[in-house]
């Protein structure tokens, strides 16, 4: 029976059992969709990256399968965690790379202080989508009211979330999302995942669910948080060009992802925490 190595990371943390831990496993090539996707519901965490060989003009290749089986894109703490495990054991140095996640080569670049490695990664180009999602119809899935919230919009850098302006922190706190209601509106809006956010706070603040892969909440999202900040630095609503998104509080494990805003160009960072290692046996 093959034997992968895996290690389990915190992201966006400084300090173990915070931020957003994820499962990186080295390798997996040759294996069928179904096996990576039943080695991700055995780690039971939001996402599970494989980090595969490159090809073409990308120095590795990542592919993510969420706990609910669902295969998932973007470049948010998968793929930062796994560059940062990279760096941790050695597999690859400071300085530029190139990822293949899907379609999509995206560059990146890994920086070192000390013992310490950090990641920025750039995200794709920001789309959003021409219509918005009434505040009536988003205000029942989230069990909240109404007044609690503005319309919302479908932007990308890579997956399309729903971002939905709320009145402030203790709304967002207050959400308590209906996961089939939710799930419907989500679909007809195009969107993966909801980003629930306030700006009453020094930072933005925000909660992510999504239904649509099999996740309840999401402690640290970056695949959200890019076209958050970008939103919100193209509208005025702050100044940037360095935006911190603060998420997972209401989770417990609380989280500062950190974004760049330079016209189009969304460039996420940050470090991640060792947790756990060894070896996962799977089927030959």
């Amino acid at each position: 029976m093959p034997a992968l190595r895996f290690a389990l990371v915190d992201v966006f943390a400084d300090v173990a059992l915070t931020g957003n831990p994820l499962a990186v496993v080295d390798g997996g090539e040759g294996l069928s969709d179904d096996v990576l996707a039943d080695i991700a519901r055995e780690f039971n965490q939001s996402e599970t990256t494989f980090v595969l060989p490159g090809d073409g003009g990308a120095t590795r290749r990542l592919r993510s399968f969420t706990t609910g089986r669902a295969e998932v894109g973007g470049a948010g703490h998968n793929a930062l965690g796994a560059w940062w495990w990279l760096a941790h054991d050695g597999q690859v140095g400071p300085g530029d790379h190139v990822q293949r996640i899907g379609d999509d080569e995206l560059p990146l670049t890994i920086e070192r202080a000390g013992e310490r490695f950090s990641v920025s990664m750039r995200q794709g180009e920001p789309v959003r989508s021409a219509g918005t999602v009434a505040a009536a119809t988003l205000a029942a899935p989230l069990a909240l009211d109404p007044e609690d919230l503005t319309a919302g919009r479908v932007v990308s850098t890579g997956t399309p979330h729903l971002l939905v302006p709320a009145s402030g922190r203790e709304a967002v706190d207050r959400a308590a999302p209906h996961a089939p209601a939710l799930k419907q509106v989500l679909a007809e809006a195009g969107a993966e995942g909801c980003y629930l956010y306030a700006l009453d706070g020094p930072d933005p603040y925000a909660r992510f669910f999504n239904p649509t892969v099999g996740l309840w909440e999401d402690p640290a999202t970056g695949t959200a948080a890019g076209p958050l900040a970008w939103s919100l630095v193209e509208s005025g609503s702050v100044a940037g060009p360095e935006v911190v998104v603060e998420q997972g509080h209401a989770m417990g494990r609380p989280s500062r992802l950190r974004l760049r805003i330079e016209g189009a160009a969304v460039t996420l960072s940050g470090t991640a925490v060792l947790v756990a290692e060894g070896h996962i046996h799977v089927p030959g």
